[in-house]
């Protein structure tokens, strides 16, 4: 049988080979809120359209929404925030985000950054080389007809609004000692690794898609078993190239996974996407910092025994290292786009830009200017003047 059978063969399977005790699919009622709390933070649903400043509730509790973009465009956009899946929101924060948001619907100043991006001799220097995430943010920008230009938007938006946001977040002081306890113990780099280098993958959003309804399309369906013995079926979408991207990394790095998710569920995605163990190891929720009421988990690369000059995380929400911003590289949050080329992009990224530095954190620093974003007072502000349109 192919794993990549269909949502409705795999659930009929799942019923056949348990007779005892049936999958159910993850929106059945009793079973959301046990899979709610397995699910990581970095859970994103689609925004629907609606007015630019209206802030919006979660359609379920299963998933969280994150925020989404905050300028005025031609179509309209949801802006949501994180939840924490279901998780008592801290209003407060939230309406610094509203507030910032608020002050970014400047349609002379957006016209100002089409204009300039429109500009051929300002251009010729920055796309030339076709620069991983910059070209394609600018793009974006510049021709919102683009069919990648809203998920861009959107994940500079979400950079923006929540880098300054959780910067300012007070999260429970992690001691050195439980650092230490904590502290997840590695043999030295094997001498055959072209890259004495590791790469860290988020999961959900960088690397597959969790649906939340199963009447949602599914590449794949997986059997997802809750410390209680509960069982639910979970419909994966897998982003292109991820396998591939797993075993090419694994033949020159280490690569590692990082979820804010709980072993439950991360544990049963990985299986499928590395069925030969290449990834070095996976990191879950226990590890990742949080604030005193659990609203964000952030993911702390301190626990990971490297030296931090050698470590790279990718994450489609910025926001979740942003204690480590000189160690990350967004990208852009996958859903079902079975077209989507941003892995192959990022391995070239990866392979001729990131991976040959003796330390990444000056090279990333400089590239992305995540740490500069709360600089700014508007989002075209920020794009101006980090990625250089003069």
């Amino acid at each position: 049988m192919s794993r990549h059978q269909n949502f409705q063969y795999s659930n009929l399977n799942g019923f056949m080979a348990n007779n005892i005790q049936q999958p159910l699919p993850v929106n059945q009622p009793s079973y959301r809120q046990n899979f709610t709390q397995c699910r990581g933070q970095t859970q994103e649903k689609k925004a629907s359209e609606q007015p630019v400043k209206q802030m919006s509730q979660p359609q379920s509790n299963l998933t969280e929404t994150k925020p989404s973009p905050l300028i005025k465009i031609a179509e309209r956009s949801q802006i949501t925030s994180p939840n924490n899946f279901g998780k008592k929101k801290n209003h407060l924060q939230l309406q610094k985000v509203v507030t910032r948001m608020e002050k970014n619907n400047d349609d002379s100043a957006f016209n100002g950054i089409n204009n300039k991006i429109s500009n051929p001799q300002n251009l010729i220097q920055k796309i030339q080389y076709n620069r991983y995430y910059i070209d394609d943010i600018i793009t974006a920008f510049q021709d919102e007809t683009q069919n990648f230009s809203k998920l861009f938007r959107d994940n500079f938006a979400n950079s923006f609004n929540f880098i300054p946001t959780i910067k300012q977040v007070q999260f429970q002081q992690v001691e050195d000692k439980e650092i230490q306890e904590k502290k997840i113990k590695l043999e030295p780099y094997p001498q055959n690794l072209k890259f004495k280098k590791t790469v860290i993958f988020d999961l959900d959003e960088t690397l597959v898609h969790c649906n939340e309804e199963e009447t949602m399309s599914s590449q794949i369906v997986l059997p997802i078993t809750f410390p209680t013995g509960e069982k639910v079926n979970a419909g994966i979408n897998i982003r292109p190239f991820a396998e591939k991207m797993i075993k090419l990394l694994s033949d020159v790095c280490e690569v590692m996974i990082f979820t804010a998710s709980h072993e439950c569920y991360a544990n049963e995605v990985i299986n499928y996407l590395d069925p030969e163990k290449r990834v070095k190891r996976r990191i879950f929720r226990d590890s990742c910092v949080t604030d005193e009421n659990s609203h964000y988990y952030i993911k702390n690369l301190e626990v990971i025994d490297r030296d931090q000059k050698d470590i790279v995380i990718v994450d489609n929400a910025s926001y979740s290292f942003v204690h480590h911003l000189d160690n990350g590289i967004p990208i852009i949050s996958f859903y079902d786009d079975k077209l989507d080329t941003q892995l192959i992009k990022l391995y070239r990224f990866l392979m001729n830009k990131v991976l040959p530095q003796d330390d990444v954190r000056p090279f990333l620093k400089e590239y992305f200017k995540l740490d500069q974003i709360d600089q700014f007072q508007t989002i075209i502000e920020a794009v101006e003047k980090m990625y250089c349109i003069e």
